[in-house]
C-alpha cells in the first residue's frame, strides 16, 4: 500500500535498507490505487464547481473516517514532489494514497503521539523541499495556489508522524545474526565498489542498519493496516 514516500519515515527506512531502486520495474496497481486513479481522472477532467460568488471551490477526493482530503492537497503533494510514484503509477493516485495512508496514521498519532516538532527541524526539512525543487519551486506554488506556510504546516506533520514512529517502533526490529548475514548474501551488489565485493566485517553496521530498517518498516506496514482495517476510507468517484 502507498508509495515510497521521500516524507515519510517508514517509507524512508525501507528505501536506505534496499538501496537504490532498480530501473526496469513493472508494477500493477491494487485494488485501491485503481479507484483512486479513476477518482482523480474525474475529478481533475471535470470542470470547476463555482459557489455563489463566483469563487472556485475545492474538491473532496477521499474521506478518511471523518477527515475529508482534498483535490488541492492531492496537487500539493505532487507538484512539491513529496512522494516517488512507483513505476506505472501517475503522481495523482500516488499522491492520494499518501495521502490516505498519511490521514490514517495521523489520527493515531494525534492521540498518542509526539507534541509538535521544534521549529529549526521544520525549517530544515522545508529548506530541503525547497532545495529539491530548484527553480520549480515558484511554478509549484503558482499551479497549486498553496503558499510557504501551507507547505510548512504540511511539513510540521510529516515530522510529528515520522517521530511518533521513531518513537513506537524504533528498537523494534533488531535482527539476528543470521538474516544479517542472509541480506549481506543476497544483497551483495549494494556492498560492491568496483567490481569488488567489500568484507562482511567492513560493512556489518551498514548491513545491520538496513535490515533493521526493514524489519520496521514491516511492523510500521502491519500498524497501518491495523488502522485501515477498522477505519473507513471511500474514495470519490
Amino acid at each position: 500500500m502507498g508509495s515510497s514516500l521521500q516524507a515519510l519515515g517508514y517509507r524512508r527506512l525501507k528505501a536506505e535498507a534496499q538501496g537504490p531502486r532498480p530501473k526496469a520495474q513493472v508494477h500493477v496497481m491494487n485494488t485501491r490505487e485503481l479507484m483512486i486513479a479513476g477518482a482523480l481522472a474525474v475529478a481533475l477532467c471535470a470542470p470547476p464547481t463555482a459557489g455563489a460568488q463566483g469563487v472556485v471551490l475545492d474538491r473532496v477526493v477521499a474521506v478518511v473516517g471523518d477527515s475529508p482530503v482534498l483535490l488541492s492537497d492531492v496537487r500539493l503533494v505532487a507538484e512539491f514532489e513529496l512522494v516517488e510514484p512507483r513505476p506505472g503509477v501517475d503522481p495523482d493516485t500516488a499522491a492520494l494514497d499518501y495521502l490516505v495512508e498519511r490521514r490514517l496514521m495521523f489520527d493515531e498519532v494525534e492521540r498518542y503521539g509526539p507534541l509538535e516538532p521544534d521549529a529549526a527541524r521544520v525549517e530544515a526539512r522545508l529548506a530541503e523541499v525547497k532545495a529539491r525543487l530548484g527553480d520549480r519551486l515558484e511554478r509549484a506554488y503558482a499551479r497549486t495556489g498553496a503558499n510557504e506556510e501551507r507547505l510548512r504546516n504540511l511539513v510540521a506533520q510529516t515530522l510529528r508522524i515520522e517521530d511518533y514512529i521513531a518513537q513506537r517502533f524504533g528498537a523494534a526490529g533488531q535482527p539476528t545474526e543470521d538474516e544479517v548475514e542472509q541480506f549481506y548474501r543476497e544483497n551483495a551488489a549494494l556492498f560492491t565498489v568496483d567490481g569488488e565485493l567489500r568484507p562482511f566485517a567492513e560493512v556489518e553496521a551498514d548491513v545491520r542498519a538496513r535490515v533493521s530498517a526493514l524489519g520496521r518498516s514491516r511492523l510500521v506496514r502491519e500498524w497501518v493496516h491495523s488502522i485501515e482495517r477498522r477505519t473507513p476510507v471511500r474514495i470519490i468517484q
